[in-house]
């Protein structure tokens, strides 16, 4: 169990962020199947650039921020 949290850890810095990329690209692909090529880019873009904005806002001010 331990070898694979040590595996994880590499991999993945922030959880919230990894959880929240998967999960916004399938709401993209329910909710915009109808929408133009170029509204679901942006859509996609948005989000994906509101979730990284929230975990380096999140990084940023948490206690063990390593500068």
């Amino acid at each position: 169990m331990r070898l694979l949290r040590k595996l994880w850890r590499l991999f993945v810095d922030d959880p919230l962020l990894a959880a929240a990329v998967p999960a916004w690209c399938l709401l993209c692909a329910l909710l915009a199947p109808g929408l133009p090529a170029r509204a679901r880019a942006a859509m996609l873009f948005a989000g994906l650039a509101a979730a990284l904005a929230a975990s380096v806002a999140r990084a940023a001010h948490a206690p063990h921020a390593k500068m």
